[in-house]
């Protein structure tokens, strides 16, 4: 990864842990079914499915707000798995169609965070903040959407 590259990943890093606004909360996000039963979270133009079905394996799905698969050819995408002061760099590489996959050197608990940066061609880089094993919200109980139009159809208003 070159060093601009890195320098926005990086960026986008510590601008989630300086409290960034995003247009779904997390809560909102956890309180909706997920396409393939992963924690999703937004990014931009995008939504992001985590999925760990193996453990040392990440397999990411990547979708617009309509939930309209977005093609990873050519994305560049690193992960950075945190368990207490222990962090492990997983590279993603696209797998094919919407999925990202890499692999490491890392366990999963309740307590785990990973965030995932992402720089898809000719576009600035995102970044997706995890908490994978943590429990999903109940819908209304601080869940909220705020896209502006409102949700229809499973959230295909943008």
């Amino acid at each position: 990864m070159n060093s601009l590259t890195r320098a926005l990943l990086t960026t986008v890093f510590f601008a989630f842990f300086t409290g960034a606004a995003l247009a779904h909360s997390n809560e909102y996000l956890d309180s909706i079914p997920s396409p393939h039963g992963g924690q999703v979270r937004m990014s931009g133009p995008y939504h992001m499915e985590l999925m760990i079905n193996t453990p040392g394996e990440l397999n990411v799905y990547l979708t617009d707000h309509g939930n309209v698969p977005q093609m990873t050819a050519g994305a560049e995408a690193m992960a950075k798995v945190k368990n207490g002061k222990r962090v492990v760099e997983v590279k993603l590489t696209p797998g094919g169609e919407n999925t990202l996959k890499g692999k490491g050197e890392f366990v999963m608990n309740a307590k785990t965070g990973v965030v995932i940066f992402l720089k898809m061609p000719g576009q600035e880089a995102e970044g997706f903040q995890f908490a994978p094993l943590k429990p999903k919200t109940k819908a209304g109980k601080g869940a909220t959407h705020q896209c502006g139009g409102g949700m229809r159809d499973g959230h295909t208003d943008h």
